[in-house]
């Protein structure tokens, strides 16, 4: 996933602290993935990305 995220995102030098903001977000897209796939994928997978973009915007500093 690591991989697949540096191929389409790009990837950060490796003194950049902001390079930590790829893998989060890709560990964050697998396991979205992983739970969907265990749910029996309800959702159509329109559905999942458009929750998987609302979700990319949300601000979670107040959690």
């Amino acid at each position: 996933m690591n991989q697949f995220a540096e191929l389409i995102l790009g990837d950060f030098p490796q003194r950049s602290v902001k390079r930590y903001t790829l893998y989060f977000l890709s560990g964050a897209l697998l396991n979205t993935i992983i739970q969907w796939l265990k749910s029996d994928a309800q959702e159509t997978p329109e559905t999942m990305a458009n929750v998987l973009i609302a979700l990319l915007s949300e601000d979670f500093r107040a959690f």
